[in-house]
């Protein structure tokens, strides 16, 4: 299973008649990072006549998706910007539009313009990554088959974390759940079952 994010928080800053529209976009891991992104945004900048907001967090039981207009009129601001996420399909993102008042009145439309605009801009500006369902895996191997496993196995990891030197060389990565079966059954036969891999949590890593 495979999903898409952003890799950095990006900020981006649109004028439409005299109002500010500043677009912050942050990776989102788990619900309680939605509140601490929220104050993040009124102190970095203060005096805001809206926060208006939208994320989408990948849980167990599906997408989580919400959106709020901060006081804007009913569904110019929270739906824009959520609407823009899920057709960019992207996923554990969180989009912040501070708005600080021009004195124009922009309309119903002028609104949903600003908003989903200054958002699909700082979309433009950021880097996405791929994000690949994943499992831990240890495998401690002889040092006389490491090369060869270097050679055949380290691009069809993940990540890898890191790589103990001792009596054996123990290494530690991220490998996708749907390739473990076979890598396991290859690592065997490579090192002529000499070889052991423990199987540790699950989670989502970038693809490589």
């Amino acid at each position: 299973m495979i999903f898409k994010t952003i890799s950095d928080i990006i900020t981006l800053e649109l004028i439409e008649k005299k109002s500010r529209f500043i677009c912050i976009l942050s990776p989102l891991i788990e619900p309680q990072d939605i509140e601490k992104i929220l104050q993040a945004a009124s102190q970095k900048y203060p005096g805001g006549r809206h926060y208006c907001y939208a994320y989408r967090l990948r849980q167990d039981t599906g997408i989580l998706e919400r959106c709020s207009d901060d006081g804007e009129p009913s569904g110019t601001a929270g739906s824009p910007i959520l609407n823009v996420l899920k057709k960019r399909e992207l996923e554990n993102i969180m989009a912040v539009v501070v708005r600080y008042f021009g004195g124009t009145l922009l309309g119903t439309g002028g609104l949903v313009r600003a908003y989903s605009g200054v958002v699909q801009s700082a979309l433009d500006k950021a880097r996405t990554v791929s994000m690949e369902q994943s499992r831990k895996i240890v495998i401690t191997m002889d040092y006389s088959h490491y090369g060869s496993f270097e050679n055949r196995f380290f691009k069809s990891l993940n990540q890898v974390i890191n790589i103990q030197y001792a009596d054996r060389i123990s290494l530690e990565a991220w490998i996708a759940l749907d390739q473990i079966p076979r890598f396991m059954a290859e690592v065997d036969n490579l090192t002529g079952g000499t070889a052991s891999i423990e199987l540790h949590e699950e989670g989502f890593v970038p693809q490589r």
